[in-house]
């Protein structure tokens, strides 16, 4: 089923399109969309927006400051949700209708807190030619207390702005997540075609270290060392607050991890063969991890020693004790001295 395209009406042709990913977002677009139309700048941009068939008043508010900003705002209003049919629609809906040669994402329920953000990382990418995204700090937000918190998404070893080379980004991803969706701002043409079916499936399966990978693997970052965004957190109803909090989707997220670094291996012919395989140890590393606590919880000692015996989780993080009680568990005879033994 064909989404609803609402078209802003013709005008200056835009030098940068912020694009908006929402869904459920009627508490929060609004933050985001005045955010977006705060920014001052020297050139005309555009705002494209994709909701993916919300439930809630999410299209009927959008629909509204369209009427308000007809000549800024572009919406694609989905009939059907394309998340749940793994459509990355980024690459296949909105980048195929942004004007602009540059592009700054932000998702419906974060928004930005600096008016000059859209200019500064503009001229950045102006003035650096082999810089194919542009990052910020990133301020985390809590819809539980309305408060910022103390986490800003920013490298730590980064003491100002400047380029980071684009190795150093790629090493960065494996282990952590140094910049947060709503600060990038990269170049169009980067993410438009992907470079084979294997970075094509990379971003049906994962969205921000997809972009942060792909980018990073076409050139290096220029860093802005200011806080321009806000990243809300604590959001009810949202895919990373499903995630925090239950066991079953942290392990699922790790899985996805290892996927991601296995088919970025092989989208970039191993170009960085020796970052992806050791991110995928740490990851599965930590899955094991996670699968032993389940087990444990379960006393089932029996199937942690007969599967997990040989793996690198058994051996850094499981105690003597627990080893021992693994152990016996694979021997009854010698449980039932160890039990005798105890309670003598």
């Amino acid at each position: 089923m064909e989404p609803t395209i609402i078209q802003r009406k013709a005008g200056q042709r835009a030098k940068v399109t912020v694009l908006c990913l929402t869904y459920n977002h009627q508490h929060y677009i609004e933050d985001a969309l005045q955010g977006f139309l705060n920014q001052e700048t020297t050139f005309p941009f555009e705002i494209i927006i994709h909701d993916d068939a919300s439930t809630d008043r999410t299209p009927e508010i959008l629909q509204e400051w369209q009427k308000r900003y007809p000549d800024k705002i572009t919406l694609v209003l989905e009939k059907e949700n394309q998340f749940s049919k793994h459509v990355f629609f980024l690459q296949s809906i909105m980048l195929p209708m942004a004007q602009g040669r540059y592009v700054a994402i932000c998702e419906g329920d974060d928004f930005w807190t600096c008016t000059t953000k859209l200019q500064q990382q503009f001229d950045s990418l102006e003035q650096h030619p082999t810089a194919t995204c542009c990052v910020c700090d990133v301020v985390e937000y809590d819809d539980r207390t309305h408060k910022r918190t103390s986490k800003i998404y920013s490298d730590s070893n980064l003491k100002e702005s400047g380029l980071v080379p684009r190795s150093k980004i790629v090493e960065e991803i494996t282990c952590d997540y140094p910049f947060q969706t709503s600060g990038y701002f990269f170049r169009t043409d980067t993410l438009l075609t992907p470079r084979n079916e294997n970075e094509r499936r990379l971003f049906e399966i994962a969205f921000d270290r997809a972009i942060q990978l792909s980018l990073a693997s076409r050139g290096d970052f220029y860093y802005i060392k200011k806080t321009m965004s806000c990243y809300r957190v604590n959001v009810k109803g949202s895919i990373s607050n499903t995630w925090a909090f239950n066991d079953e989707f942290f392990r699922i997220s790790r899985r996805i991890h290892m996927n991601v670094f296995d088919l970025f291996d092989k989208a970039t012919n191993g170009q960085y063969h020796s970052l992806m395989a050791s991110a995928i140890e740490h990851w599965k590393t930590e899955l094991d991890r996670s699968e032993i606590g389940a087990l444990l919880s379960q006393g089932k000692f029996k199937d942690i020693y007969e599967n997990y015996r040989h793996t690198t989780a058994y051996h850094k993080y499981m105690g003597r004790k627990i080893k021992l009680l693994c152990f016996l568990r694979m021997t009854p005879k010698i449980m039932y001295v160890y039990n005798w033994w105890k309670d003598r």
